[in-house]
């Protein structure tokens, strides 16, 4: 079968912006000028009308290295706040008609689990605004956002994500139930880590909610995320989806054994058992099969029950 593109938004509330492009294009054109003859013949120049002697060729290119390095580090300063800024804009946006999908998953998974950019190309040989791997926020509110509004339900502000719902922390399962009826679907990770130096469990908050959602029967329209991230970062990801499986047959939902290519789930039940019905991801290893699984499996759901879709 051909490959199939991962499709991005026209306007994009995920965009760079137009000033960190400019410094990083500056950086990317200055770096190989930096170090031809033209360049320390040019500086050397300019520092001894400036009346600094004594500069070298080697030293004529570390300055202008350095200089190249300063606009690129500023232009990927300014992508990140950039996008940080629009937040107020994917907030805006869940409360407006159409396709809306909730999207939940342990807070500590922000800072523990990336996932692969499939716009990352890596003939850019790291020349990119565009990073290796995603945050599970940003990887889903950007790859679902041509199709569907992606809504949270708090998170830390310091992430790039989908349009959040903020609620109290005491009130917090009351909003999530909110949330389970505005969505037209769910999309959930869940993983239960543990903290070595609290000896306490993490993403329990998220099992509950797995819990709620089987036992309510919206299991039937959820998509379950079995990460795939790099590879120091594995052996934490089995582990803590291991716990997650665990918990999970307590109440009935059968959970695959963890693989390295991830997982894109959908369920079915079977003699009073939620179990697999489809993997999205199967064998597949190549890099952008994980964001093509998650959009095959929204389009599967939009087929199955019937709701449409954006095209934007």
């Amino acid at each position: 079968m051909p490959r199939r593109r991962i499709r991005e938004r026209h306007n994009s509330l995920f965009e760079v912006g137009l000033w960190p492009l400019s410094l990083f294009s500056i950086a990317v054109i200055l770096a190989p000028i930096a170090r031809t003859d033209y360049w320390t013949d040019w500086l050397a120049t300019s520092l001894r009308s400036a009346g600094i002697t004594g500069i070298n060729d080697i030293e004529s290119k570390i300055v202008g290295g350095s200089i190249a390095l300063g606009f690129g580090i500023a232009g990927a300063i300014l992508a990140h706040r950039s996008k940080l800024s629009r937040q107020v804009d994917r907030d805006s946006e869940i409360q407006l008609l159409g396709p809306k999908a909730l999207f939940l998953r342990p807070y500590f998974s922000d800072k523990k689990f990336l996932f692969p950019n499939p716009f990352y190309s890596y003939w850019s040989c790291g020349i990119s605004l565009e990073p290796i791997y995603m945050p599970p926020e940003e990887f889903v509110g950007r790859i679902l956002e041509p199709y569907v509004s992606v809504m949270e339900i708090g998170g830390d502000p310091k992430f790039i994500s989908g349009g959040k719902i903020y609620s109290p922390d005491d009130c917090w399962r009351e909003s999530f139930i909110q949330a389970v009826e505005r969505a037209t679907f769910v999309v959930i990770m869940p993983m239960l880590g543990f903290d070595p130096k609290t000896r306490k469990a993490l993403g329990e908050a998220t099992i509950w909610e797995l819990r709620y959602l089987v036992e309510s029967e919206n299991i039937h329209r959820t998509i379950v995320l079995m990460p795939k991230v790099p590879p120091l970062r594995r052996k934490y990801a089995r582990q803590s989806w291991e716990r997650a499986r665990l918990a999970a047959a307590s109440f009935g939902l059968t959970l695959p054994e963890y693989k390295r290519n991830g997982a894109i789930i959908l369920f079915r039940r079977k003699l009073g058992i939620w179990e697999v019905a489809v993997d999205f991801i199967g064998t597949e290893s190549r890099r952008a099969s994980f964001a093509v699984g998650l959009v095959e499996a929204v389009e599967g759901l939009a087929a199955k029950n019937g709701f449409a879709l954006h095209n934007r």
